[in-house]
C-alpha cells in the first residue's frame, strides 16, 4: 500500500501541474514491475495513461522518458502482456515517442519482432477481431512508423513471421485490413518481404475478384499496389508471379465487363490491373506467356471494348502497348537482296585505298584540277593593266585563313555564344550610308520574300530534252542477282518527264490518338486472328512469277524505273496493302527513301497502305508530314503538281526483325484518291533525278553577261559523269574575276535526301537570272557547283550509298579514286583553290534531316566570322538558328575534313527538313519544293549580304537589322518553341 500511496501522490504532483518536480522514472519503474493482482494491473494502467499525457506536453519530458528506459520498460509490458488494455497504452506512448521522431530506442529493442507477436498472439485469441481490433490496428500503425525509420525493417518482419501475420489479417473481412494491407503495401518492396508475399498471390488475387471486392474496390487498389511492388522489386519474383497471369487477364476482363455494366466508374482500378500485367510481362517469359492467343483474344476484346466507350486514352494506349510487346518477332517473308559483293570491285580498287589523311600525299599534284578554272581563260585582259583600289585578293587570305579581326576570339560555339551581340558596331556613317543603299535592300528583299518565278510544268523542248538524256543515263538492274554494266535500262519515271506545278504548302496532320490505337490492334489481331487476313503477293520487283492468281481487281505497283524503290506488296483484306521497301544496294539497311508507281486504283475506295520495314526508331511522318502524290491523269489534263495526300499517318514498331535482330518500324496511312484517278506515284519527298538534273543543265541559257561552265569532274562506278558547274560574271573592269572570292557548295551526296537537289535547283536557277542580287552576286564571286556528288545511288533507288556501298559522306578523310570518285575529285579540287591562293570564302554542303523540322547548319567552329553566316540565314523563313550546332563531330564528313584538312573555317552543312517549319510565317505548314528553291535563293542573297559585311566593317557585325538576338527574333516571329538539342540527343539522331 505504500507504493501505491507513493504513486498516487506523484500523479497529483503532476495533475497539480508542478511539472518539474516529477520524477518519471520511478512511474516508468512502477509500470515495468511485474503483473500483480487486478487493482495492481490498473494501477500501471492509470500512470502508462499519465505518462502518454506527459510526454505530449513538451519534448524535455520525452528525452527524460527516454533516458529513464521507458521504451524498455513499455516493450516490456507489451511482451509479457499482463493485460491488453495495459499494452495498448504502452503502444500508444511508442505512437506518440515515434511520432516525433524518437524511435532510435525502439528500434536498437528490437520493437519491431515485439509488435508482431503482439499481432499474432491477438490474432490467434480472437481470428474475428471483436475484441482486440483497437490494440492490433494501433500496433500496425507504430509498425508503419518504425518502418520509415529502421533500414533493416523488412528482414525483422521477416524474422518475426510478420508476412504471414499480415496476410491472415487480410484473409479476414475485419476492422484491422486496411491497416494491415497499407502495412503489407509498405514493406512489399523489400526484398525478403517480397520474396515472402509471392507464394501468397493466389489468395490475394482471390480478394480482388469482382464479388469481392466490388464491397470495397480501395481494397483491391491496394492489394494491386502492393502486388506491383513485390514484382518490380526482384527479376526472380517476376518470374515467379506468371502461373498467375492467366488469373490476371481474366481479372481485366471481369472488371471491365462490370465497369461497363455500372457506369464506368472504376477506370483507375481497371488501369491498376494493367499496370500490373505490363509488370509482370517486363521480361521476355513473361510476353511469351502473354502472346498466348486465347490470353490476347480475351485481351483485345477488353481494348475493343474501352475504344468503343472512349475511354481514357492513356489507358487504352497502356493496355495496346503491352500486347504489342508480347507479339513474338518474326522475321521478314520477302525476299533479301544479296548483300554479299560489291559492283565490280577489284583488287585494285582495294590496294589503292588511301592510307594518309595528308592531302600532299593523297594528291601528288594539282596540274589536273587546273582545266576546271575555267573561268581564268574567260579574261580578255591583263589583271596589271587595271586600277584596283579594291584589294579583295588580300581580304580572302584575312578572311579565310587568319579569321575575321573582331571574332578572333575562340568560342565554344554554344548557343549562348551564337546569339551573343556584337561588341562592335559598323561605323555609323558607313553603316547608314549601306543600309540605305539600294543593294542592301535589294538583299533583304529576297532574304525576306524569295524571287518571284513563274511556276509551269515542261515545255515540249524540255521534254524531248530529257526524253533524250533518259537514254543517255547508265542504270542498272538492281533486281538481278548478279547485276553487270550489260544489264544497263534506265526507265525515266512519267512525272519527271511532265515536270510540275509547286502547289500552296500544306498544313501538317495530326493523328487522332484512337485512330493510332485502332491500327495498333489491327497489327495485334493480324496474330490473334489470322484467318481474317490473306497475305496475296501482288507485286515482286525480284521474282515476278511468285504473284499470285485472281488478282483482278487490286491495285497494280511498279518501282522499276529510275530512283524507284519497291521490293514487293501484298493484299491482306479488304482495300489494305502490305508494302516492302529495298534496303540500299548489296546491303541490308539504309531502308527510308521510297518511290513506286500505283495503278488500277478506284477512287471510290478508301485505301490503308503500310510501309513494313523502315529503319529508323523516329520519323517525321506521324508528327504532321504526309507522303507525297502525282497524278498523272491530271498532268496528262495540264496540271502536274505533286501533292501531299494521306490521314491517320502513324510510325510505330512492328514485331519483325532484320538480320541485325533489330525491329522494323511501320508507317501506316490511309488514301482517297482524288476524282478520276487512276495512276498515280508515291514519294517519300519530292523526287529529283540524275536525268532531271542532266536535262536542266542543259536547258540553262544564261544572260550574255554571264560565265556558266558545266565539266565533268569525274565518272562514277556506273560511268555516270559528276558535273562541276562554274557560275559568275564576265569580265569587267570593276569586278575582275582575279580578285573574286570562290564558293563551293554541293548537293546529294545521299540519294535520298531530294530535298538538297531543289536547293540547288534554285541556287543555280537564281545565279544564271538576270536579278539585281544575281548579278551582284556573279561580280563578287565564283560559284563552283557539284549538283548530284552520288549520281548512281540516285539512280538506283539507294537512301544513303553508291554502288560500292559507301556513305560518301563518310569517305572525306582518305577517299579512294575508284570506290568514291566524286568525293576524291571534290576534295582535290578545293585543295587546288588553296594551293592557287584562292581558299573558298565558304563550302557549303547541302542536306536533307529526317527527324527535324525547319532548316538549319551545322559547323566546325564558334568563332565569330564562323558563327555571321548562319546569323545572318536566320533571317529567312524556313531558318531556325536554334537548331544550329558548331562543334568537331563526324570526322570523316564533308564539313569537318574541309575543316580540319583543308583549312575553310567557313564549312557547313546545311540541313533542310523533310516536313515543316514550327516557327515563322511556315509555322505549321508542310515545305515545298518551291520553299526549298527559295530557300537556296536566300543562301545566295545572304552569301552576298555576308561578303558586303566584310567588306564595309571586316566584321563588326550587330548594326544592322538581320543582326536580332534570338530573343528578339522569336518575338518577332511569334516562335515559342524550343529547338535546342542537347549533344547527347544529336550525337545519336543526327546522321549528317
Amino acid at each position: 500500500m505504500g507504493a501505491n500511496a507513493e504513486s498516487e501522490a506523484y500523479l497529483n504532483e503532476m495533475r497539480n501541474g508542478t511539472e518539474e518536480e516529477c520524477r518519471l522514472s520511478s512511474l516508468i519503474v512502477i509500470l515495468d514491475s511485474s503483473a500483480g493482482s487486478t487493482a495492481r494491473i490498473e494501477h500501471r494502467i492509470k500512470i502508462a495513461e499519465q505518462l502518454l499525457y506527459t510526454i505530449n506536453k513538451k519534448e524535455a519530458y520525452k528525452r527524460e522518458f527516454l533516458s529513464s528506459k521507458g521504451v524498455e520498460a513499455c516493450l516490456n509490458v507489451i511482451e509479457d502482456l499482463d493485460s491488453k488494455q495495459l499494452a495498448l497504452s504502452c503502444v500508444k506512448i511508442l505512437i506518440s515517442l515515434l511520432e516525433f521522431g524518437f524511435a532510435r530506442r525502439f528500434i536498437q529493442n528490437n520493437g519491431t519482432g515485439t509488435l508482431f507477436q503482439l499481432v499474432a498472439r491477438c490474432h490467434s485469441e480472437d481470428r474475428a477481431m471483436q475484441n482486440h481490433s483497437e490494440i492490433v490496428k494501433n500496433s500496425l500503425n507504430l509498425l508503419i512508423l518504425a518502418k520509415a525509420k529502421d533500414k533493416g525493417f523488412g528482414l525483422k518482419c521477416v524474422n518475426a513471421d510478420g508476412i504471414t501475420t499480415l496476410l491472415r489479417l487480410i484473409r479476414e473481412p475485419t476492422k484491422v485490413r486496411p491497416t494491415a494491407l497499407n502495412l503489407l503495401k509498405i514493406v512489399a518492396g523489400s526484398p525478403s518481404c517480397s520474396r515472402e508475399i509471392i507464394p501468397s498471390l493466389q489468395m490475394l488475387f482471390t480478394l480482388c475478384q469482382v464479388n469481392q471486392g466490388k464491397k470495397n474496390t480501395g481494397h483491391v487498389r491496394i492489394i494491386l499496389q502492393l502486388i506491383h511492388k513485390a514484382i518490380k522489386v526482384q527479376k526472380k519474383n517476376v518470374t515467379k508471379s506468371l502461373p498467375m497471369l492467366p488469373v490476371v487477364v481474366d481479372l481485366v476482363e471481369s472488371w471491365h465487363k462490370y465497369d461497363h455494366r455500372h457506369g464506368g466508374r472504376l477506370i483507375h482500378l481497371r488501369k491498376g490491373f494493367i499496370i500490373l500485367l505490363k509488370s509482370m510481362t517486363s521480361e521476355k517469359e513473361g510476353r511469351t506467356k502473354l502472346s498466348e492467343p486465347t490470353i490476347l483474344k480475351k485481351l483485345c476484346a477488353v481494348a475493343e471494348g474501352m475504344m468503343q466507350k472512349n475511354e481514357p486514352e492513356q489507358v487504352v494506349r497502356l493496355l495496346i502497348t503491352t500486347m504489342q510487346k508480347a507479339i513474338p518477332s518474326i522475321s521478314p517473308a520477302i525476299r533479301s537482296a544479296n548483300t554479299d559483293t560489291h559492283f565490280e570491285q577489284t583488287q585494285q580498287d582495294i590496294n589503292e585505298m588511301p592510307t594518309s589523311h595528308v592531302i600532299e600525299e593523297q594528291y601528288r599534284t594539282f596540274s589536273y584540277f587546273e582545266r576546271y578554272f575555267i573561268e581564268e581563260t574567260h579574261s580578255k585582259c591583263n589583271d596589271d593593266e587595271w586600277e584596283d583600289d579594291y584589294s579583295g585578293e588580300a581580304l580572302t587570305r584575312q578572311v579565310d585563313i587568319v579569321g575575321l579581326d573582331a571574332y578572333s576570339k575562340k568560342s565554344s560555339g554554344s548557343l549562348q555564344d551564337l546569339t551573343q551581340s556584337a561588341s562592335e558596331l559598323l561605323p555609323r556613317d558607313t553603316l547608314k550610308e549601306y543600309a540605305e543603299s539600294t543593294t542592301y535592300k535589294d538583299l533583304c528583299n529576297v532574304i525576306d520574300h524569295g524571287w518571284d518565278q513563274e511556276a509551269r510544268a515542261h515545255s515540249n523542248q524540255e521534254k524531248a530534252e530529257i526524253s533524250r538524256c533518259e537514254r543517255i543515263t547508265k542504270n542498272i538492274n538492281r533486281f538481278s542477282d548478279g547485276p553487270t554494266l550489260d544489264d544497263i535500262n534506265n526507265v525515266l519515271p512519267s512525272c519527271e518527264l511532265f515536270g510540275q506545278v509547286p502547289q500552296p504548302p500544306s498544313p501538317m496532320v495530326r493523328t487522332k490518338s484512337m485512330a493510332r490505337h485502332n491500327r495498333a490492334l489491327q497489327e495485334i489481331e493480324k496474330y490473334v486472328h489470322p484467318e481474317r487476313f490473306e497475305r496475296k503477293l501482288v507485286y515482286a520487283a525480284r521474282e515476278t512469277e511468285r504473284i499470285g492468281e485472281n488478282t483482278e481487281g487490286l491495285l497494280a505497283f511498279d518501282s522499276k524505273f529510275e530512283s524507284g524503290n519497291l521490293a514487293e506488296a501484298y493484299w491482306t483484306r479488304d482495300e489494305q496493302y502490305e508494302l516492302w521497301i529495298e534496303p540500299d544496294m548489296y546491303q541490308d539497311s539504309h531502308r527510308q527513301w521510297f518511290f513506286f508507281k500505283i495503278g488500277n486504283i478506284d477512287a471510290n475506295n478508301r485505301y490503308q497502305f503500310s510501309i513494313m520495314n523502315f529503319e529508323k526508331k523516329e520519323s517525321q511522318f506521324g508528327k504532321g508530314m504526309q507522303p507525297l502524290m502525282f497524278s498523272v491523269d491530271e498532268a496528262r489534263a495540264g496540271n502536274p503538281h505533286w501533292r501531299r495526300i494521306g490521314s491517320n499517318i502513324m510510325y510505330f514498331s512492328n514485331n519483325i526483325r532484320n538480320k541485325g535482330n533489330k525491329n522494323y518500324y511501320t508507317m501506316s496511312f490511309d488514301v482517297t484518291f482524288p476524282r478520276d484517278t487512276t495512276l498515280v506515284y508515291m514519294a517519300y519527298h519530292y523526287p529529283y533525278t540524275y536525268t532531271r538534273l542532266k536535262a536542266h543543265l542543259n536547258m540553262i541559257r544564261p544572260p550574255e553577261n554571264v560565265i556558266f561552265q558545266r565539266q565533268t569532274l569525274c565518272q562514277t562506278l556506273l560511268h555516270n559523269k559528276i558535273d562541276l558547274v562554274t557560275i559568275t560574271a564576265a569580265e569587267n573592269y570593276s569586278k575582275p574575276i582575279s580578285n573574286r572570292e570562290y564558293v563551293v557548295i554541293s548537293a546529294r551526296v545521299h540519294p535520298g535526301e531530294t530535298n538538297s537537289s531543289w536547293i540547288m535547283k534554285g541556287i543555280m536557277d537564281f545565279l544564271v537570272s538576270d536579278h539585281k542580287v544575281a548579278e551582284a552576286a556573279r561580280n563578287e564571286f565564283v560559284f563552283k557547283l557539284v549538283p548530284m556528288l552520288n549520281p548512281d545511288g540516285c539512280i538506283i533507288g539507294n537512301h544513303r550509298t553508291n554502288m560500292a556501298k559507301f556513305d560518301l559522306n563518310r569517305q572525306w578523310e582518305m577517299p579512294n579514286p575508284n570506290m568514291s570518285p566524286s568525293i576524291y575529285y571534290l576534295k582535290g579540287f578545293i585543295a587546288s583553290l588553296n594551293a592557287k591562293g584562292k581558299s573558298p570564302m565558304c563550302y557549303i554542303d547541302l542536306h536533307g534531316h529526317s527527324l527535324k523540322k525547319n532548316a538549319f547548319i551545322f559547323g566546325c567552329d564558334g568563332t565569330g566570322d564562323v558563327l555571321a553566316l548562319p546569323r545572318l540565314l536566320n533571317r529567312l523563313p524556313m531558318f531556325s538558328l536554334m537548331n544550329c550546332r558548331f562543334q568537331l563531330t563526324r570526322e570523316t564528313c564533308a564539313r569537318t575534313v574541309v575543316y580540319r584538312r583543308l583549312g575553310i573555317p567557313r564549312s557547313y552543312t546545311l540541313e533542310s527538313t523533310y516536313n515543316g517549319c514550327n516557327q515563322g510565317k511556315h509555322n505549321g505548314l508542310q515545305i515545298t519544293e518551291n520553299d526549298l528553291c527559295q530557300l537556296g535563293v536566300g543562301l545566295v542573297a545572304t552569301i552576298k549580304l555576308l561578303k558586303d559585311y566584310i567588306a564595309i566593317g571586316k566584321g563588326a557585325f550587330g548594326g544592322l537589322g538581320p543582326y536580332q538576338t534570338l530573343s528578339e527574333q522569336k518575338q518577332e516571329r511569334g516562335d515559342d518553341s524550343d529547338n535546342s538539342v542537347s549533344e547527347e540527343e544529336s550525337e545519336a539522331s543526327f546522321e549528317i
